[in-house]
């Protein structure tokens, strides 16, 4: 199994080099080249209670947020250090949800990255997210998030964008975090294994007033 999986891999390297941008249908109406980022959610850790205004830069398609902003203009919420996040009305939220479709993913690269079987998903995840700088409580989020839909697959491709995905996706926030880490999934379902490069992570370690996003999308499937 590890054998074909390896000549699938060889395959996929020969006609979409790099992964980086694979052979697509050309219709941009077709939905098979449309991605949404799922539940990209910002924690905002201050060392004191502040206000704190963050602001999506970048355009999208049908975005949604919550709580809701009009026009793509941001969120003004008063932070706690522990995390909870007030709006001007008064209410109470966790973290700012944001989310939205696209097509431009060619940031995207899966020349490297870890291929998981179903029954080893919570383990990478906790692991790897441990290592990038989430606490208990934000990982455990993710995993109760994407555990169930990447155990849906025997086998998953998975890459965390991390410095590409802010260029791609960049958001202002006033004032500036004095650490801020963003962990983006993006994953593709496999029928069976493949070998690849690993991709290396950077372990983070926060600092001050931080700021925590994650958030993932699937990728489309190829057109051969």
């Amino acid at each position: 199994m590890v054998e074909q999986g390896f000549m699938l891999w060889q395959k996929i390297q020969k006609e979409y080099p790099g992964y980086r941008n694979p052979k697509f249908d050309n219709d941009p109406g077709d939905d098979r080249n449309r991605v949404r980022p799922l539940k990209p959610v910002i924690y905002l850790y201050p060392e004191k209670e502040m206000d704190i205004n963050v602001t999506l830069k970048f355009e999208s398609e049908e975005l949604y947020t919550w709580p809701q902003v009009d026009d793509n203009l941001g969120w003004s919420v008063t932070a706690k250090p522990d995390g909870m996040l007030t709006d001007a009305s008064g209410e109470e939220y966790p973290y700012l949800f944001w989310e939205s479709k696209t097509t431009d993913y060619k940031w995207v690269d899966f020349s490297e990255g870890f291929v998981v079987a179903a029954d080893e998903t919570e383990n990478f995840l906790r692991d790897k997210l441990k290592l990038l700088g989430l606490n208990s409580r934000e990982y455990t989020d993710f995993i109760t998030f994407w555990g169930p839909k990447l155990r849906k697959n025997k086998y998953n491709l998975i890459r965390f964008e991390t410095d590409a995905y802010n260029l791609a996706m960049p958001i202002n926030i006033e004032p500036a975090p004095a650490s801020i880490q963003r962990v983006f999934m993006v994953y593709k379902s496999l029928n069976s294994p493949l070998i690849l490069p690993l991709q290396k992570l950077k372990p983070f370690t926060r600092k001050g007033y931080t700021v925590i996003e994650w958030g993932g999308m699937v990728m489309p499937e190829i057109v051969n």
